[in-house]
């Protein structure tokens, strides 16, 4: 909405400018039916060049697998994600964090988001166990990496 309002608005600007630079009613006629054209069209064009992208991107067989269905799994290693092409799997340690919306759980790896899993898109298992299972063991990672940090390996002799 607020981008239809933009272009009614600079449309208009367009027309008053136009109106005191050229000192004819032609212009401003012009921009004004193009501010109110692109008011009340611009959503259906909107949604035309939706579609039309998302159906190139299914079309191209490189960007399909972004769209395509997936499998997410928690293990004790990390992450495992599988789909027709094939399986990658995420150590814990290369993941940063996990931000959760209402909606969708975020899972940042090496401070990049990368791994978005949206709630409704979810077809077996539960969401909320989900994000809770890894949120667990990242503090697990945590919890083990404090303990080896503070934890010298062999004693040093001061000197």
């Amino acid at each position: 909405m607020i981008r239809r309002i933009a272009y009614l608005v600079g449309f208009m600007l367009l027309a008053m400018g136009s109106l005191f630079i050229v000192n004819a009613i032609v212009m401003p006629l012009i921009f004004l039916i193009l501010g109110i054209f692109s008011f009340v069209f611009y959503p259906t064009y909107f949604n035309w060049l939706l579609q039309r992208k998302v159906a190139r991107t299914y079309r191209d067989e490189s960007r399909r697998t972004t769209l395509d269905t997936r499998v997410l799994r928690v293990t004790d290693q990390g992450i495992e994600e599988k789909s027709d092409l094939g399986e990658i799997k995420v150590k814990w340690d290369a993941i940063d964090s996990i931000e959760s919306t209402p909606g969708y759980a975020i899972i940042s790896i090496r401070s990049v988001p990368s791994i978005i899993v949206p709630e409704a898109r979810m077809s077996s298992g539960d969401y909320t166990p989900f994000v809770n299972a890894c949120r667990q063991y990242l503090k697990d990672k945590a919890a083990y990496r404090l303990t080896a940090v503070s934890s010298p390996d062999e004693k040093t002799d001061p000197k």
